[in-house]
């Protein structure tokens, strides 16, 4: 008699090798005899567990064996687990991680084996005339750099990158989200966060897999093209997808796994420290193992003639710890640190609590709560620690391409190069990414295109990061996504190798023919979640800023205006949109002329509530609805 507790864990049929996890053999099945029906070789034996984090579909069947037959005929399954007790059916996709098996005598298990679907056909060829991509990646970098304006700024690759021919700099990017967790989940995946259902680290879900088993992410997307693909650093967030998405969206996982270093914490105040330099002939820093493998994954690529290739490189800095060799610290003297104009929070201008946070990254080496800034001597050196690791990271990028000319791809290849998300530095006393304000969705975004003859340029269409996914592929000469070959939501970005091929014709920071004919590229959208307990974030007490997010900040920007609007939500995200919390409505001074963006005087006051500013506040109610596919009624 089976005790009450009884778990059928079936495990992933895919080699003969013996597999030995935690001392336990496992053995995988493929050869044609052995592959026997799951009722047939049912047998009493020790439970093996699998983690619930890989599973993503949940069932309710009343045997074992619909749950078996149902992993049978879903491709993305490769492992399943029956709950007698529940009749709770979890299918798993990946490699499932087995723990040590359970004591007979603790409760009676049963380990089967299923036939797999039959292995995916070999993708068809890339047309002949696709060109290999390098997509760069950069974590918290904002846009204040010598391309964008900030001549004070040594940035001379990235300005390098912008002044060469065929290269376009957008001024007007967004991302989608401003956490790394769901901007990553978003334009790794080609969809919003509202689709992809990962919104911070208390709404929603851990990663778009979990929505979305069976869609093409991007790198994805050109493998089953016939490219070569693989990745290197901080793309997908670690964890989210699991395991950086392998094996789906990276080729030839034997040779080339993802490569992933930690990232090295400060020796200082117990690891704490948000800054520090070190000497560059004896430390290590992640961000050089992640230039040197990524400059030799790039050489073996473009070694391979057979095929065009895909390889994403992806930098850590200037994410805190902000920590650099001496050498770039040299680059600004302390004394010379200007620190923000604002400092304060301005609880004099109708701003909402929660629109104010607290990054509890600085927090541990630095508190700070929203009544008590920063004194001058604390916010040079965090700047200075930040400016320090952002010239890091361009001189780590100028080595990349650097590579890529060694190898004769100058002219070849598409280059992307791009931010998660933006950054405040004691703007509005505010040092972190977490917010709706312009600073904080505002990301750089450069595209290098073979063959588009036009000068250096730049743009101030209102370009997202969702849209990435669509430009790369249209770049690369490959057919769009067809979501109805997977049943899968289509993307949800626009491609913007229209406006890059239109700018052949146009001169240096001009408004594209095509933009003007589309107004494809008017608005910007992202939104962010937000703790229960925001109205504790004056007092910063009892309050875990990360841990109960309730609220979205919903947030639409044009060229001239940001609209946003924090409304109520679920746990898992779905808003109520009549329940309106607080609205913000500012005047923007930037993207509007050649000007660099003006950080210290734009967003500090919220017009939402004056009432010579009524007509503009409900066409931006009106626009947020249309973009957010919700009701206007439902506002009013």
């Amino acid at each position: 008699q089976m005790a009450n507790v009884v778990v059928v864990v079936a495990v992933a049929i895919i080699s003969l090798i013996a597999q030995r996890t935690e001392g336990i053999a496992i053995e995988r099945i493929s050869t044609e005899n052995e592959m026997l029906q799951c009722s047939s070789t049912l047998t009493n034996k020790s439970c093996f567990v699998i983690n619930g984090t890989d599973f993503y579909k949940n069932l309710t069947v009343k045997s074992y064996m619909p749950c078996c037959t149902s992993c049978q005929s879903d491709p993305m399954c490769n492992g399943w687990q029956f709950r007698f007790e529940t009749n709770e059916c979890k299918l798993v996709h990946g490699f499932p991680k087995i723990k040590k098996p359970v004591h007979p005598s603790q409760t009676q298990c049963t380990v089967g084996t299923f036939v797999p679907p039959p292995p995916p056909m070999p993708p068809a060829p890339p047309p002949g005339t696709a060109k290999s991509v390098l997509y760069i990646l950069v974590d918290d970098l904002r846009t204040e750099m010598t391309p964008y304006g900030h001549s004070f700024m040594q940035t001379p690759n990235l300005a390098k990158f912008a002044n060469s021919s065929n290269t376009v700099l957008f001024r007007q990017a967004h991302c989608n989200s401003q956490m790394c967790v769901p901007t990553r989940n978003s334009f790794m995946s080609g969809r919003r966060p509202d689709t992809t259902r990962v919104f911070n680290d208390g709404i929603g879900l851990k990663s778009f897999r979990d929505v979305g088993a069976n869609w093409t992410a991007l790198p994805q997307y050109f493998k089953e093209k016939g490219y070569f693909t693989t990745g290197v650093g901080k793309t997908f967030h670690p964890n989210s997808p699991p395991n950086f998405d392998q094996p789906m969206s990276w080729t030839n996982l034997t040779d080339f796994p993802y490569y992933y270093p930690k990232p090295i914490p400060c020796s200082g105040d117990n690891g704490k420290a948000v800054w520090c330099i070190e000497d560059n002939k004896t430390a290590v820093f992640e961000d050089l193992q992640i230039l040197q493998e990524g400059q030799r994954r790039l050489k073996l690529a473009a070694a391979d003639t057979t095929r065009p290739f895909f390889v994403a490189v992806g930098f850590h800095k200037p994410h805190t710890p902000y920590r650099a060799p001496q050498e770039f610290y040299d680059l600004y003297p302390l004394d010379d640190i200007v620190t923000a104009e604002h400092p304060d929070f301005p609880t004099d201008q109708n701003l909402t609590g929660l629109s104010w946070f607290s990054c509890l990254a600085e927090g541990a080496q630095y508190p700070i709560n929203h009544s008590m800034s920063y004194n001058k001597s604390v916010q040079q050196l965090l700047r200075r620690a930040y400016y320090a690791s952002v010239s890091f990271t361009d001189h780590n990028i100028g080595q990349l391409l650097n590579t890529v000319d060694e190898l004769g791809l100058t002219d070849k290849l598409v280059i992307a190069f791009h931010a998660d998300h933006g950054y405040q530095l004691g703007e509005r006393n505010i040092w972190c990414k977490e917010t709706c304000f312009n600073l904080a969705t505002h990301v750089p975004l450069m595209i290098r295109t073979p063959g588009v003859h036009h000068p250096p340029s730049s743009t101030y269409a209102m370009a997202e990061l969702v849209d990435i996914y669509p430009t790369l592929v249209e770049l690369a000469g490959l057919p769009p996504l067809d979501p109805t070959h997977k049943n899968e939501p289509p993307l949800e970005g626009t491609s913007l190798a229209p406006l890059i091929y239109s700018l052949q014709e146009e001169g240096e920071g001009k408004i594209s023919k095509f933009e003007v004919a589309n107004g494809s590229f008017a608005y910007a959208l992202s939104q962010y979640g937000r703790a229960r307990c925001y109205s504790d974030y004056f007092s910063n007490k009892n309050c875990d800023q990360r841990g109960q997010g309730h609220f979205i900040g919903y947030s639409i920007r044009s060229a001239g205006v940001r609209y946003t609007r924090w409304v109520n939500v679920t746990i898992s995200g779905d808003p109520f949109w009549d329940q309106v919390i607080a609205e913000e409505l500012y005047e923007e001074t930037d993207g509007v002329s050649p000007d660099p963006d003006d950080y210290d005087t734009s967003e500090m006051t919220n017009f939402a509530y004056h009432p010579d500013k009524a007509s503009t506040l409900e066409l931006y109610r009106v626009l947020l609805s249309q973009h957010f596919n919700f009701s206007i009624a439902q506002i009013n």
